[in-house]
């Protein structure tokens, strides 16, 4: 039971991570401005690329984080390669292609772990005071499964949408992501999948 409210806080962690991602993503240039004001104060741009500074207790603060254990100025910097193109008078900014990357590939078992994993998240959650053992034997579950679930539930975002989008590294089954040693960091755990 003692690890519910890590289940809990991180699945909150995501979908607020996903509600800023679709912000900035969205239509509304107002709201994505002020957005962006608020998580870089710093963005310059350079003859081959833009810099970006993101202000780590900002960041932390949009995900609904606890900002006291980072200092008022640590950031985090990003540089973006982009080419500035001039047209008349008219400069555009053409942000560099990726490279080539292959087709996405859809894998629906894999899609339907990450499903069963956060299904399994929720359950653990929602009776943080009964133990995984207590928790597989009530659901009439696997407990080994069960808890493979759960450490599956705390992938990084970026390899979750990767996934659902299918672009997984070609070696990545569902038997493959169900065998393999989970690191708890996400850098880590792109390293182990294939996706750095």
């Amino acid at each position: 039971g003692s690890r519910a409210p890590g289940v809990s806080a991180m699945s909150g962690l995501l979908d607020q991570a996903h509600i800023t991602a679709s912000a900035l993503a969205g239509d509304n240039v107002g709201a994505c401005k002020t957005l962006l004001d608020q998580l870089a104060p710093s963005i310059t741009l350079q003859p081959d690329c833009i810099d970006i500074a993101l202000k780590l207790q900002n960041v932390m603060g949009v995900l609904s984080l606890a900002t006291e254990a980072v200092g008022p100025n640590e950031s985090i910097e990003l540089r973006c390669e982009a080419v500035r193109i001039r047209r008349g008078h008219e400069v555009r900014l053409v942000i560099a292609a990726a490279e080539s990357q292959p087709p996405a590939i859809c894998d629906p078992k894999l899609v339907a772990l990450i499903a069963e994993a956060r299904a399994a998240a929720k359950l653990l959650s929602a009776q943080p005071e009964k133990s995984l053992a207590a928790i597989a034997t009530q659901h009439g579950r696997c407990r080994t499964r069960l808890g493979k679930l759960i450490e599956l539930s705390c992938l990084a975002p970026d390899i979750i949408t990767a996934i659902v989008n299918g672009f997984q590294p070609a070696t990545l089954d569902s038997k493959a992501l169900m065998s393999t040693h989970l690191p708890v960091t996400w850098t880590d755990q792109r390293k182990t999948l294939g996706f750095s």
